[in-house]
């Protein structure tokens, strides 16, 4: 008996270790895990915060960008304001005054400047009733009054538009009467 005491006390010290050798296996297997899921928590970590300041820094890019779109919007306007400053001309120094024509029909017009320096002008007649627009060239002087009528070429009529221009000043745009 005293041996069948040993074979029991042997076969339950074998089941006794069979178990925990599983039970050791299993917990190195749950300390793997568990290292594998720290690990993933560590890097799932370090990815929200490489996104987070992914995200600060295109937010400060779009905040750049339209910081400086609104610098260019206020630049055209600035660039605006100062090309029409540019572009403003003084408005060109001639006086027109009309007349019966002396010699047959029609009205003259009479030029006259005010500044000393001859004054080059493209002068063109639009006609009311025909529809026509015709172009002179005269320069006119402060000296004495530039005619422009049918001995001219030009017939003028009450309701014509005449246009006075010269690059270096507005044109000016008047209505024959009389």
């Amino acid at each position: 008996m005293k041996y069948a005491s040993l074979a029991v006390l042997g076969l339950l010290l074998l089941s006794a270790c069979a178990p925990k050798s599983e039970v050791d296996e299993a917990n190195k297997r749950i300390a793997e895990l568990q290292a594998q899921t720290a690990a993933a928590q560590a890097e799932t970590e370090k990815i929200k915060t490489q996104a987070a300041v992914a995200q600060a820094e295109a937010e400060r890019v779009k905040a750049e960008a339209e910081a400086a779109k609104n610098e260019n919007k206020n630049l055209e306007t600035q660039n605006s304001l100062l090309q029409a400053k540019v572009d403003e001309k003084p408005p060109i120094p001639v006086s027109v005054t009309f007349r019966p024509s002396l010699m047959g029909k029609g009205i003259v017009a009479v030029f006259s400047t005010t500044v000393k320096a001859p004054v080059a002008t493209i002068v063109q007649v639009h006609s009311a009733s025909l529809g026509t627009t015709k172009q002179f060239e005269l320069h006119l002087e402060s000296s004495h009054a530039t005619e422009l009528g049918h001995l001219e070429g030009a017939f003028l009529e009450s309701g014509d538009t005449i246009t006075i221009q010269n690059q270096n000043y507005s044109s000016s745009t008047v209505t024959v009467n009389n």
